[in-house]
């Protein structure tokens, strides 16, 4: 595992860290989720750790919601995207499948074929008392044929997601 990356991957999500805290911290209707997985869990070719941090907004419609998210690896690759989410409640469970075009960094990570990458991922929750969810996801990004070759990869990952809403206070 290359750790030369490690100290700009921290700045960056330290950096996001901070300003989705500050919005999260305003009282918005919003939750912020950090997550930690293996890179590559599929095809174990070029397996890496991967780290993942996300902003979600308040829901829109429904369970509807829109998604910034971000994802760095030890082999120095990043992702940079917002989509959308749908949050399906089942009680104290939810599924949520995402949605989430954006730019892809290759570092010296694995070759995805082309920068514009789209992440699809389906998510199983379960929330906590004091408003927190803890979530297994696989995800999978893809070009969508768009370059010249078309890899993809798949990611297994468990994360946290602290929420504020006011309205359920």
């Amino acid at each position: 595992m290359d750790l030369r990356f490690l100290p700009r991957t921290l700045l960056v999500f330290g950096t996001l860290f901070l300003a989705v805290g500050l919005v999260v911290a305003a009282g918005t209707d919003a939750s912020f989720v950090v997550g930690t997985g293996w890179f590559d869990a599929n095809r174990r070719r070029d397996q890496a750790a991967e780290l993942r941090l996300e902003y979600r907004s308040h829901s829109l419609t429904g369970g509807l919601r829109t998604v910034a998210a971000t994802l760095a690896t030890s082999d120095g690759s990043l992702f940079v995207g917002t989509g959308l989410a749908y949050e399906v409640r089942l009680g104290a469970w939810d599924v949520t499948p995402t949605f989430v075009p954006g730019v892809y960094r290759r570092g010296e990570g694995r070759d995805l074929g082309y920068p514009l990458e789209f992440r699809s991922q389906l998510e199983l929750g379960r929330r906590l008392s004091g408003g927190g969810r803890v979530a297994v996801a696989v995800s999978h990004l893809s070009n969508a044929g768009l370059g010249s070759s078309n890899p993809g990869q798949e990611s297994l990952t468990l994360s946290y997601e602290w929420r504020r809403d006011r309205r359920a206070r």
